[in-house]
């Protein structure tokens, strides 16, 4: 299976759930459980503004679900969320994650 990325999108910001500040250095595992292509960024960590973004690869290739594993040091972690494409807010869709402190 060839994977074409195009202009399809996951993104978000990871923040603290108490103050609304962004989590910086969160790690961000996407992984595709349907068979689909890997998004293009499977496992990164979050910037100084607590965002994180990858592309999905083209219809037909990386259609299905993806699931995600947030975990930052000090926090809970966050697991078994799930974004399907196609999404029904179209090519780019937002997800963000308020985790707790421990």
């Amino acid at each position: 299976m060839a994977c074409s990325y195009g202009n399809r999108e996951i993104y978000g910001i990871i923040y603290d759930a108490e103050s609304g500040a962004p989590v910086v250095g969160a790690r961000i595992r996407i992984g595709a459980i349907d068979g689909q292509c890997v998004p293009g960024t499977p496992d990164q960590r979050t910037g100084p503004r607590g965002m994180y973004a990858t592309v999905i690869a083209a219809p037909g290739h990386g259609d299905g679900r993806y699931t995600f594993q947030v975990t930052a040091e000090g926090y809970q972690s966050c697991t078994g969320d799930e974004v399907p494409f196609p999404h029904p807010h179209g090519d780019k869709v937002h997800r963000s994650f308020a985790l707790r402190r421990e």
